[in-house]
């Protein structure tokens, strides 16, 4: 789940209107380019409850297929 609050921090970051909050969510990009392919998860134009449905995918699916 800290993968998931990452990326969910990350992306209300990089859509702030400070412009402080926006150069620090482009100086931790690469961080969360890295977490978003460990779960096929596309950032382009992507929402908060999507990011969640794709972890929980990703974690079920790992459940499912380890039973």
């Amino acid at each position: 789940m800290l993968d998931q609050r990452k990326l969910v921090i990350w992306l209300k970051i990089a859509h702030s209107d400070n412009i402080v909050l926006r150069a620090i969510s482009i100086l931790n990009n690469n961080e969360c380019v890295a977490v978003s392919s460990k779960y096929d998860i596309d950032l382009s134009n992507l929402s908060e409850c999507a990011i969640k449905q794709n972890i929980w995918s990703a974690f079920a699916d790992t459940v499912i297929f380890s039973m």
